[in-house]
């Protein structure tokens, strides 16, 4: 009886981060889902994945900064980097896709991915990105999520396009943040979750 026991507190994920990434499959074992990537898509060190999406605050605050803010806890679970042909290694123009998971404990507020994708692009809104059209629901995996899209300008002028796509689970808003040089490769992108199954 202790040893059966015992083996089910291990299965148990406690974190977030508990993942792996092998054979261009990253497996999430606190959420329970696979996704598989291409070859072409490179995953990124984590610390250069946080250096890319940190703002210093939560993705779902309003910029002010609470006791509770302070100890909620934010993660990059997956950053993928794609160079686009003809930049090289080092062009600036490369899509990107990242996997975060936020504590949404301070927010009770976020109940489905419908808010924290509202709450997002209010964010965005500090960094010139504006919303395109309304979130829209979707199925990924077998869970609801909500994707909404948003434009802005890069600091050489470029447009650049994001899709944040989210759900909740277990206490976190899940979610992947895209980033493209082109509307019709954020599209394709986003057919790449097509990918994540959920067990």
């Amino acid at each position: 009886m202790a040893l059966s026991l015992s083996a089910v507190c291990l299965g148990q994920s406690r974190s977030p981060d508990d993942a792996s990434t092998e054979d261009n499959v990253y497996t999430n074992f606190f959420f329970r889902f696979h996704y598989s990537f291409s070859a072409s898509w490179v995953p990124q060190p984590a610390d250069v994945a946080e250096q890319l999406q940190k703002a210093g605050q939560s993705r779902l605050d309003d910029g002010k900064q609470t006791d509770a803010a302070k100890v909620e806890k934010h993660y990059y679970l997956l950053t993928l980097f794609r160079n686009l042909p003809g930049q090289g290694v080092n062009g600036r123009s490369r899509a990107i896709i990242s996997l975060v998971a936020d504590d949404v404990s301070a927010h009770p507020e976020a109940t489905t991915g419908r808010e924290c994708v509202l709450k997002l692009a209010e964010h965005l809104k500090k960094a010139h990105y504006a919303p395109v059209g309304e979130p829209q629901e979707v199925q990924i995996g077998g869970l609801t999520f909500f994707r909404q899209d948003l434009k802005g300008t890069s600091s050489a002028g470029a447009p650049v396009y994001q899709s944040a796509i989210f759900t909740v689970s277990k206490g976190y808003a899940l979610g992947f943040m895209l980033i493209s040089p082109s509307q019709s490769m954020l599209s394709n992108m986003a057919g790449t979750l097509d990918k994540v199954q959920f067990y």
